[in-house]
């Protein structure tokens, strides 16, 4: 029996030194360290994502790439900026090897990067390499952010500048934003007013709501909410005007994430109604299914779970009529999985429970190992350890699924925060899947 871990942490990363196969292990420490930055233990994360950056999975030149860039905006996000650029200098001299088709990908990946870990000018020298390219904007608006990020407020306007309104109002923003990091509030409020100039100069319609809520979303960080509330409302009378069904559904959707974050409940739910009905008018059944999915989860967040659970009951219905038992299991998860972004955590159970019956019916081990994480995202971490022990013989890389979902466990459902101590039950349920998976039993 092994020691009964004392933290999340530790627990985690036991579970991780357990696994066989080099990447993924790697890919645990990765997840464990990513835990830890969200939680706001920039030091303990760092550490441990260095434990996974000096041991690389065997990727190849692309997938090397893309990984290593990964991992520089993972040590962005934990405030190591500096052993960021490091990465990206060997992320660099692999994309300069790559063959034509995949070289202009890699080195945008690669300038983003350098952009977002404080260094904008290298960026732009890497996208000098193919002007007019597919990921221009991109690597340009990555370039504007980070220069206003360290104060160089002509170079990201210059930059903006070059392209079309949309962007030289999101600029204007970004300056604006920066501006009143560094203590000028008078001063980022006369960069909003310009922002707003170019906004209104948009002709599209849901192109000018997207701008306008762009300085709505500024103004919402603390300078102006009064204003912010009034541009969502100018913003409403522009997304009337948008084209068609979907484009509508989606400005007003923006707008009431931006009464959400202004704190008006009552008109964001009075919003994304609206645009419920709106997305009831779109064409093309996948389309129509995403958009109102999306729509009622965010109105159950607001605390209407009715469209929600109706639009999941027809799903349900038709999980009846499909005799696939791991489509069945496959589609009971997900429909838990958006109960639960839902914040509908005693519908997510119901299903939860639904799909482990049929997961033990079939007697299928990765049916199992699939419905577990859930069980324990939802707090159920005990019923997800008894699950685990049915899936004693699969590789640890499905049994530590469950153990990060209990070691990490969710306060929003999309942000794992590692807590400090696991709790006595937390405690029993870690080292009983420490067990199976160091013992086999």
């Amino acid at each position: 029996m092994p020691e009964t871990p004392r933290t999340p942490k530790s627990f985690a990363l036991l579970l991780a030194d357990t696994i066989a196969s080099d990447r993924a292990r790697t890919h645990a420490w990765r997840r464990i360290g990513s835990s830890l930055r969200r939680a706001g233990n920039f030091r303990a994360a760092r550490s441990v994502l260095r434990q996974a950056l000096a041991n690389p999975p065997p990727y190849e030149e692309f997938e090397r790439v893309e990984w290593l860039t990964e991992m520089a905006e993972e040590f962005v996000s934990a405030g190591g900026c500096r052993q960021a650029r490091k990465i990206l200098e060997e992320a660099h001299l692999t994309a300069s090897t790559l063959n034509v088709y995949q070289k202009e990908t890699g080195l945008a990946l690669v300038a983003i990067a350098f952009a977002r870990a404080g260094d904008p000018w290298r960026a732009a020298t890497i996208a000098k390499q193919f002007p007019d390219g597919e990921y221009e904007i991109w690597i340009q608006k990555a370039c504007i952010q980070a220069f206003a990020k360290v104060g160089e407020l002509i170079q990201a306007l210059s930059l903006g500048a070059k392209f079309n309104d949309s962007v030289k109002s999101w600029a204007w923003v970004q300056v604006a934003f920066w501006t009143a990091k560094a203590g000028d509030g008078l001063l980022a409020g006369e960069f909003l007013r310009q922002a707003l100039i170019y906004a209104d100069q948009i002709q599209d319609p849901s192109g000018r709501c997207s701008a306008k809520l762009n300085v709505a979303r500024a103004l919402a960080d603390g300078w102006d909410i009064q204003k912010a509330r009034s541009l969502a409302e100018e913003a409403l009378i522009v997304a009337d005007q948008a084209e068609d069904y979907r484009s509508r559904g989606n400005c007003y959707f923006s707008i009431a994430e931006v009464l959400k974050k202004i704190g008006d409940k009552s008109k964001q739910r009075t919003i994304l109604r609206r645009a419920i009905d709106h997305a009831r008018q779109i064409e093309a059944e996948n389309d129509r299914r995403e958009s109102l999915t999306e729509i009622a989860v965010a109105l159950s967040q607001a605390g209407e779970p009715d469209e929600l659970r109706t639009l999941m009951d027809m799903e349900l219905t038709l999980v009846r009529e499909d005799q696939d038992v791991p489509s069945v299991v496959g589609k009971l998860d997900q429909i838990a999985s958006t109960f639960l972004k839902g914040g509908d955590l005693e519908r997510a159970l119901t299903v939860l429970w639904r799909a482990r019956m049929v997961a033990l019916k079939a007697r299928d081990m990765h049916l199992m190992a699939r419905v577990a994480p859930r069980l324990a995202v939802a707090g159920q971490a005990l019923e997800a350890a008894n699950l685990a022990r049915n899936c004693k013989t699969l590789e640890t890389s499905v049994l530590e699924n469950v153990g990060f979902a209990i070691a990490m466990p969710y306060t929003e459902y999309d942000k794992p925060i590692m807590k400090e101590t696991l709790s006595p039950i937390e405690r029993k349920v870690a080292t009983a899947i420490l067990s199976i998976v160091i013992t086999g039993f």
